[in-house]
């Protein structure tokens, strides 16, 4: 992964929150529709993602962390200020 991490995973490193734990309590909720470790590490290197995956993203970083304070834009960059979000 380069050095320009997305808030996701500057969120998992400061938690000490593996990826793999993400993936088996997606597994759990979602059971066969739950996203792969392929979909998964997209999604912790890069901005791509749909809002349904954000949100269900930010469940299970909410449960992996056991913090149900955790906000969506503490994971993903929402801002309307930065260029990028405006690219499909």
């Amino acid at each position: 992964m380069s050095d320009a991490k997305t808030p996701l995973q500057r969120f998992l490193d400061a938690r000490g929150i593996p990826s793999a734990q993400l993936e088996r309590l997606l597994r759990k909720r979602m059971k066969r529709s739950a996203p792969n470790r392929v979909q998964l590490y997209r999604w912790r290197s890069t901005e791509s993602i749909t809002r349904k995956n954000m949100v269900r993203v930010l469940w299970a970083v909410r449960e992996a962390s056991n913090d149900s304070t955790v906000r969506i834009d503490e994971i993903f960059d929402l801002d309307p200020a930065n260029d990028a979000n405006w690219v499909d």
